[in-house]
Formats: structure tokens, sequence, C-alpha cells
């Protein structure tokens, strides 16, 4: 009877732990289910590049060519744009729109060789002819939410350009001149004219060189060269030229030999001098001779 008892237990417990193992197998595993309710809360924002635009030219600062070149570099830019700004006489600056446009930067990296025809250019927004000064051409990159991201590069177009040269004679060379220059001037600060050449004079028969009439004008001088056409001032800020003072030789002190040789003394100056200790010593003299002739005279008393 016990054994049949045990036997008994010995089924029930086995189907006990058989029902436990089944019902812990259908039960959902808590790693999976943690992972799972991770992944379908988790957003992911992309996060949009920053554009990037670069201008830069291999051209000098200041040029007398109407064609000024340029390079233009950008990237993670939706669009592209140029711009040409121009300061006048009076200090205004007038904006011209429109020298390039890429519309469609397709959002990558690009590099363009660009050129500014500044006699195309005839005319700005506003009007006003485009002439001789100071200009900045802007880069503009827009970002896709519409941002500007800006660039900037400045350069001068003056009509003619020179140095002065290291000889006895002042001479101007002219270095350029613009397509449209007749004649050109070198004046001082206070007007006066001290050269003068034609375009045909400067280039068929003086080189360039402009001989100067520098005998009322002193060293260190500022001289202005400008260019005219049809004896009209093309560009009223003329390119800048300064005298040098020419190099006066160390002569160094007069030689008057012996102990005072390197004295910068001169024979007039001994002489005042000498004359001058020889007026002292004889009064001293004077005094000694009459002051001892006084203690005689009581001595004999």
């Amino acid at each position: 009877m016990k054994r049949v008892q045990k036997n008994i237990l010995g089924i029930s417990g086995l189907a006990i732990v058989a029902a436990m193992t089944a019902f812990a197998a259908i039960l959902p595993v808590p790693e999976v289910s943690a992972t799972t309710s991770l992944t379908d809360t988790l957003t992911v924002r992309v996060v949009e590049a920053v554009p990037n635009i670069d201008i830069s030219t291999t051209a000098q600062k200041v040029v007398t060519e109407e064609v000024y070149p340029y390079d233009l570099t950008y990237e993670f830019a939706q669009s592209v744009y140029t711009m040409l700004e121009y300061t006048d006489a009076d200090g205004e600056k007038h904006v011209y729109e429109g020298l390039e446009a890429f519309v469609d930067a397709d959002y990558d990296f690009g590099e363009k060789s660009l050129v500014v025809d500044l006699k195309e250019v005839h005319h700005f927004d506003d009007g006003y002819l485009v002439g001789y000064g100071d200009y900045t051409i802007v880069a503009k990159a827009i970002a896709l939410d519409g941002t500007p991201y800006y660039d900037y590069l400045d350069f001068t177009w003056i009509p003619v350009e020179g140095k002065l040269l290291d000889s006895e004679d002042p001479i101007v060379e002219v270095t350029a001149m613009g397509y449209n220059v007749d004649a050109v001037k070198v004046v001082t600060r206070d007007g006066v004219q001290v050269g003068y050449a034609t375009r045909s004079y400067l280039q068929n028969i003086s080189d360039g060189l402009i001989a100067l009439n520098l005998d009322e004008v002193g060293c260190q001088e500022t001289l202005y060269l400008y260019a005219y056409e049809d004896d009209v001032l093309l560009y009223n800020k003329p390119y800048v030229l300064t005298t040098t003072c020419p190099e006066i030789p160390d002569t160094g002190a007069p030689d008057t030999g012996g102990l005072f040789q390197n004295l910068n003394i001169s024979k007039e100056d001994y002489l005042v001098t000498g004359l001058i200790i020889f007026f002292i010593l004889g009064i001293v003299g004077f005094g000694i001779v009459a002051r001892n002739k006084r203690t005689t005279n009581k001595k004999r008393r």
C-alpha cells in the first residue's frame, strides 16, 4: 500500500514539474521584452551640415585691368550667389546683384574659376555708373533652411600705377595703365605739376618713363599720379608716390690734431676761446700785481 502511494506521489511530482516547465516556456523573456520596448521608442535626429564658402584670387589687391579673376569653393550649400559692391568717391556703397548664380549646388562640394568684367557691369540696380574705385565681391551660400553664409574679397581698380626709380634724376616709371587712359600727370600735395606724359609718348618714345621736375620739391614729398581721358580726370583717388631724401655722406669732425683731434672745434672757435682766456688771465694777473704792490707799501711804513 505504501509503495502504491509513493508511486502516485512520484508521478504527481513529475506532472507538476512538467506543467511548470511548460508554463515557463510560454512566458516572454524579460531581456527580449526590454530590448523591444527600447527599440520602439528610439528617435534618430539628423543634423544638417553647415554650408561653407570661400572666395580667393591670385590677382593683386590693386589692379588696373578691367577683368578681375577669382576662385570660389563651396560645400553643403543648396544655392550659391555672388554680388559686387562698389564704394564711390563720396563713400557711398552701391550693390550689383547677379554676377553669378548657381541655383542648384547639389548640396555637395564644388569649385568655380570666375571673372568679373568691370566694363560689362555698366550699371548697378540704382542706376549708378560703374567706375574706378574700391570693390568687394560678396559670395553667399544658402543652406537648406534658408540661412545665408558669406565670404568677401576686396580689391581696388585704378586707371594707372607707377613707381619712383632710384636714380640721380627723379623719374617715374608707369608700370600699368587702364584701357582708356590718354595721359597721366604727376602733381604735389599743393597741386603743382611736376610731370606729364601722353599715352603715345609713354608707349612709343620714353618706354614708360616720365622725367620729373622736383626743383621746388623737398625730400619725403608725397606725389600723386593721376590718369586722364580726353583731359577728364578718371579717378580722384590717385596712385601715391613718395620721394626719398638723398643720403648725405658723413664727413666726420675736422682733423685738428693732437689731443683735440676728435672734437668738432673749428679754428675760429680756437681763436675766440684763446682771446677770452687771455683776457681773463690778464685781469687776474693785474689784480695780483696790484695787491702785491699794496702789501709792499704797508711793510715800508
